[in-house]
């Protein structure tokens, strides 16, 4: 299946496009940001410029390429950015969707987000009301329901939360800071779900090729814990000092509980949870030389 993939040249685009099998199509704003390594290595992906947020462009981007499918994973999550700028943030993730749904006429599977509940109560089902706190919840329920008025018959919903790789923001700053001897603040009194990239790769790979396992809405989460206990298994795992994780008082910067309940979709594709402690061990091996 041919799979035009946004957001391909960030950290979870780079590894779909190495652990989903697709004949890829990968956007990237310009020539600057095709990653030319994966060019040379890789026969199953072709790079197009394309700036998402011209229609025009996008419109001419439908003419130019025949594709199956979109895995929409293009935006910016950058929470305080969002509320800085809002109508950027609008712009990108949710006029970008509209755009694309208006010039390709196939499947998409859109990537939303766990902000767009409260986080309040945490556990949160597909069919829970939504309630953003957060112009980057906003624009992503604001994506949702773009995508069902436009095309209710080929518009999916993926929310995951912290999706996580040794490339993800979080992890990179624990490997800094540890790694260096030095101690990483860590908030104890903030619940959410991360969830391992190759859960993500797992559900992508059977969205593209069980086209009857597709529903509107779906949650893929990990266990729900606090970034501090996700510290430390990470420590564990990568075998740094576990004292250096220091708790901290998340003070309003995070949500109590922004968990998702995820027991619906991985019931419906036989996807058996993962514990963190199993994903940071497979991560660690994947990142030896021998690997």
């Amino acid at each position: 299946m041919r799979v035009l993939l946004t957001g391909a040249s960030g950290f979870l685009g780079s590894w779909i496009r190495l652990h989903v099998t697709a004949d890829w199509v990968c956007i990237a704003r310009n020539a600057q940001q095709h990653p030319a390594s994966f060019q040379s290595s890789e026969n199953h992906c072709e790079w197009v410029s394309c700036d998402l947020t011209e229609k025009s462009a996008v419109q001419s981007l439908s003419s130019s390429v025949k594709i199956d499918a979109i895995i929409h994973l293009a935006g910016n999550k950058d929470i305080e950015w969002c509320e800085k700028y809002p109508e950027e943030a609008k712009q990108i993730n949710c006029e970008v969707t509209s755009q694309l749904l208006h010039s390709f006429s196939v499947p998409m599977l859109f990537f939303s987000s766990d902000y767009v509940f409260n986080g309040q109560c945490g556990g949160y089902l597909e069919e829970d009301q939504p309630d953003p706190q957060t112009v980057y919840g906003a624009t992503k329920l604001a994506a949702e329901v773009v995508g069902r008025v436009i095309a209710p018959e080929r518009f999916c919903i993926l929310r995951a939360g912290a999706i996580y790789s040794l490339q993800a923001g979080f992890l990179k700053y624990l490997y800094a800071m540890l790694s260096a001897g030095k101690s990483a603040e860590c908030f104890h009194n903030a619940i959410y779900t991360p969830t391992s990239a190759m859960d993500v790769a797992t559900f992508i790979q059977k969205w593209i090729d069980e086209p009857s396992s597709r529903v509107p809405v779906s949650h893929l989460a990990g266990d729900a814990l606090t970034r501090f206990e996700f510290a430390k298994i990470y420590a564990d795992i990568f075998r740094y000092d576990q004292n250096l994780i220091q708790p901290v008082d998340a003070q309003g910067r995070f949500f109590p509980n922004l968990s998702l309940n995820d027991n619906a979709t991985r019931t419906r594709l036989s996807m058996p949870k993962i514990s963190h402690q199993q994903s940071l061990q497979r991560l660690h091996e994947m990142d030896k030389p021998d690997a």
